[in-house]
């Protein structure tokens, strides 16, 4: 049952960085997203804030990878279309309201560990992606610049969609990456 109130929180955090960003993430808030009771909060979280916030970062890089998972004999587009599908579903499937927890964070903190905690996130993301890559038919080299190209691209493809309501921004992003990565499969 504690664990539960835990597991609710740091889930929570996830949620609310994604839509509200590092300053709309509070105890109450949480409290208030998932119901858990408030004198859980100093039990499980003893650091405080933070310490929550680095839970639910490493929890936002542990579903990414999850929803990476891709049968190990599909090609290089193929892994691509499904990266991009995923952040198609979160951009809207939240009516353009969700973006990346990870980023979130990143651009609002200026807290040592969160920023490390954040950089892990990424670049677990960016190896997991190059590894798809390569197995799909990349070189090594061209893999691991795709990765980091794709991530960057669609970061920001997903703050342009959110700020505009609009979903051509990520739309044009996905479409010359994909041509890109076909270029490097011919």
């Amino acid at each position: 049952m504690a664990d539960d109130a835990r597991e609710k929180m740091v889930t929570g955090a996830v949620r609310l960085l994604a839509t509200s960003g590092l300053e709309g993430v509070s105890f109450s808030t949480v409290l208030e997203l998932t119901g858990a009771p408030r004198g859980s909060i100093y039990h499980h979280f003893p650091e405080g804030k933070s310490q929550l916030i680095e839970l639910a970062l490493e929890r936002a890089g542990q579903y990414l990878l999850a929803a990476m998972e891709t049968p190990p004999r599909i090609g290089a587009v193929q892994v691509a279309e499904h990266f991009f599908e995923i952040w198609r579903k979160v951009l809207l499937g939240s009516n353009f309201q969700a973006g990346c927890a990870v980023l979130a964070v990143t651009v609002a903190t200026r807290e040592p560990a969160l920023l490390k905690a954040a950089r892990k996130v990424f670049l677990s993301w960016q190896d997991r992606l190059a590894q798809q890559l390569t197995r799909g038919s990349l070189r090594p080299d061209r893999a691991k610049m795709m990765a980091i190209t794709m991530i960057t691209s669609v970061e920001g493809a997903v703050v342009l969609s959110r700020a505009t309501r609009n979903s051509e921004p990520f739309e044009t992003t996905v479409a010359a990456l994909l041509d890109q990565i076909k270029g490097f499969v011919r």
